[in-house]
């Protein structure tokens, strides 16, 4: 069986978290590198937003300060997303490899199989979405499903997003723990008062947490190893630990200084 390389990391900046995602893709493509599975958290909370996000409109930054959070902007598509209380993972690898190829989509089924088996080795049944459209959605990523993303008794409990370059694909995603819906409506923006209600009203009803489809809490060791067999048994691959690279260190350091601490790439200016 295939071996893939898995670094299991501890909390990182948001910054830091992007960069090193793209670090790895860079030097993926650079090398032709093996696929690579990567756990992380967040060294506080940080809300990050999609490439094409427009932080101006979207963001209330005086209440991300008074609250002490970090906002980052993703090198993926996507709406908002609070960083907090989850395990984000990211997977890096060639789309020619069969165990990801295909279109976006393809890719993002493929990858889904290890979560949703990820979920039941936690005891938590849950399904695939289908994609839904709506014309009220608002920037945050929980609020609906995409295509193959997971759902548990109708709430997105994973939220993922993918960018291609070349021949390599990154996607990294949140598995939420728990929620703090609160403040995540005080860091976000909203067409209007009315809007920031009705979408509050109805948003447990869309989105959802793994604490809350269980009777127990779950540490996060114990999350980390039931989404790494997923993905492994997802995949049909094995894991060998791993650390990052002294070159994949060199690119994260550049990208850090270049594009992800900058007000230019987080505002797009």
């Amino acid at each position: 069986m295939e071996t893939w390389r898995f670094i299991n990391h501890g909390a990182f900046s948001g910054a830091e978290n992007m960069a090193i995602d793209e670090a790895l893709l860079l030097e993926a493509i650079k090398h032709q590198g093996a696929p690579v599975l990567r756990f992380y958290t967040w060294t506080r909370p940080t809300l990050s937003l999609g490439y094409f996000q427009k932080a101006a409109e979207e963001v209330e930054f005086s209440e991300c300060e008074r609250l002490g959070v970090e906002v980052v902007r993703r090198p993926t598509g996507g709406r908002a997303v609070l960083h907090e209380f989850e395990l984000t993972y990211s997977i890096v690898g060639s789309i020619h490899h069969p165990k990801l190829s295909g279109n976006v989509l393809e890719s993002y089924l493929k990858i889904s199989r290890g979560l949703l088996l990820g979920l039941r080795n936690l005891g938590i049944e849950g399904e695939i979405a289908e994609g839904k459209k709506t014309s009220d959605l608002s920037a945050i990523c929980f609020e609906a499903p995409s295509w193959y993303e997971l759902t548990v008794e109708g709430r997105k409990v994973i939220g993922s997003a993918q960018v291609r370059r070349g021949d390599y694909l990154l996607q990294h995603g949140a598995i939420v723990i728990k929620m703090d819906v609160e403040k995540l409506f005080r860091v976000l923006k909203f067409k209007s008062f009315e809007q920031k209600e009705r979408i509050r009203a109805s948003f447990h009803q869309k989105a959802g947490a793994i604490h809350d489809f269980s009777s127990r809490e779950f540490s996060l060791a114990e999350i980390k190893t039931a989404f790494l067999q997923g993905f492994a048994e997802g995949l049909e691959v094995t894991f060998a630990k791993s650390e990052l690279l002294e070159e994949e260190k060199d690119t994260m350091n550049q990208l850090l200084k270049e594009k992800y601490n900058t007000k230019e790439w987080l505002l797009r200016l």
